[in-house]
């Protein structure tokens, strides 16, 4: 399976300011696991993210359809994603989810709060 995982590929940096970092990863689901199935998953995984280090927040999502899910994470910065993202991690998902990821990036100049009415800049 190693050979067919998607790579998690730092970009080469530029001198530039430190900007929070959002990484999606998109799963796609095999037949025959229901929308239960990937509750339970993500149920019984998500502890596994807490006290990460510059991890700002991660959310889970589910296709309406429940043929694919993604993990969306927001980073201190992208250096910090950088050194989450190593091939052991991409293996450990994809046996998880049964599904090779793809990977989606950006940085992340504000996040706005509305619950909480507040503006975070990075």
């Amino acid at each position: 399976m190693a050979s067919k995982l998607m790579q998690f590929h730092p970009r080469p940096t530029k001198k530039r300011e430190m900007t929070m970092h959002t990484v999606m990863w998109t799963f796609y689901v095999p037949a025959g696991k229901t929308k239960d199935d990937l509750r339970g998953i993500i149920k019984s995984t998500a502890h596994n993210y807490l006290n990460i280090s510059d991890l700002v927040r991660k959310y889970y999502g589910i296709a309406d359809d429940g043929k694919s899910i993604v993990g969306i994470y927001l980073w201190k910065s992208r250096e910090a994603a950088e050194r989450f993202y190593t091939p052991a991690w991409v293996q450990t998902v994809a046996e998880r989810w049964g599904a090779v990821p793809t990977c989606a990036q950006w940085e992340t100049p504000m996040v706005v709060e509305t619950a909480q009415g507040r503006l975070v800049p990075a």
